[in-house]
């Protein structure tokens, strides 16, 4: 969704802000996959699967602060329907890497 989309704003902007969104998207992704890749046997794999967690959580409010841009630079040429999207899944996927951290926090 997030490629989609960033693909349609202005070029001038890709240095500064689109590429951003992209690779915040894309790390995002990455620390989940990695933390998802560890199935922990022991405290130490218990850490390391609980800091990718907390990297992606952060990387997320970073990944929300830059839509907030984008929203106020490209809200006349972008639909009010794709930013609701937009934040619904962002939502969605902290929701997730909550329910994700709660477990291991357990474990």
């Amino acid at each position: 969704y997030t490629l989609r989309h960033c693909a349609k704003f202005p070029k001038r902007y890709s240095a500064t802000l689109t590429n951003n969104i992209i690779n915040l998207s894309i790390s995002i992704f990455n620390e989940l996959k990695s933390a998802n890749s560890i199935y922990p046997t022991n405290k130490c794999e218990v850490q390391l699967r609980q800091d990718c967690d907390i990297r992606a959580c952060k990387l997320q409010f970073a990944l929300i602060s830059q839509l907030d841009i984008a929203r106020d630079l490209f809200m006349d040429t972008t639909s009010i329907n794709t930013w609701c999207e937009w934040m619904r899944l962002v939502d969605e996927e902290a929701k997730l890497i909550s329910a994700i951290k709660k477990t291991d926090k357990e474990t």
